[in-house]
């Protein structure tokens, strides 16, 4: 009899599987798991400043964010009443359309899209540009532009924040 429970719980494993996986993908992209959610909770929470809104969800700012010279801080948005999370941007000073462009030099330089709310691989993609020396600025419909991050530490601010969501949603 005891020669056969390692096989038991092999079926049982297998037989679990294909709903869990099917489960996540029902929640979509944006489901944050429950060990996710505590793990953010309980250890990286505390380099932020939480706002509860309406009694379901939670609006994470990161503090060195906030402190840093950045113009574009990206927000972490906790929906644990669905199991969900999204990332949003919000701009010092405020401007209603915008995009980025991102430069390696002067002369070569390309828009990174970001869709409302931004989508894990065009996180990825930024995430990759913030690591790297290339430079980064907003760009407005008026014609201006402006670094997104004239400080380092913003820069380095703004990957925590994406890679703490990416984390949260399992990405």
């Amino acid at each position: 009899m005891l020669k056969y429970f390692p096989l038991l719980v092999l079926l049982l494993c297998c037989a679990c599987e294909g709903k869990t996986a099917a489960r996540k993908a029902a929640r979509g992209p944006n489901f944050v798991p429950d060990p996710n959610h505590l793990f953010f909770k309980n250890m990286r929470a505390r380099h932020y400043r939480a706002e509860e809104i309406t009694n379901r969800a939670t609006i994470y700012r990161h503090d060195g964010l906030f402190k840093s010279e950045a113009h574009l801080r990206p927000v972490l948005i906790d929906n644990w009443l669905q199991d969900q999370a999204v990332i949003r941007f919000e701009l010092s000073p405020d401007y209603p359309d915008w995009y980025l462009v991102t430069s390696k030099e002067a002369k070569e330089s390309r828009r990174l899209s970001l869709s409302t709310p931004p989508t894990n691989e065009e996180l990825l993609q930024l995430a990759t540009v913030l690591q790297s020396n290339d430079g980064l600025s907003l760009s407005f419909m008026i014609d201006s532009i402006m670094p997104a991050f004239p400080d380092e530490a913003g820069r380095k601010h703004a990957q925590t924040v994406i890679k703490d969501y990416l984390t949260l949603v399992g990405h």
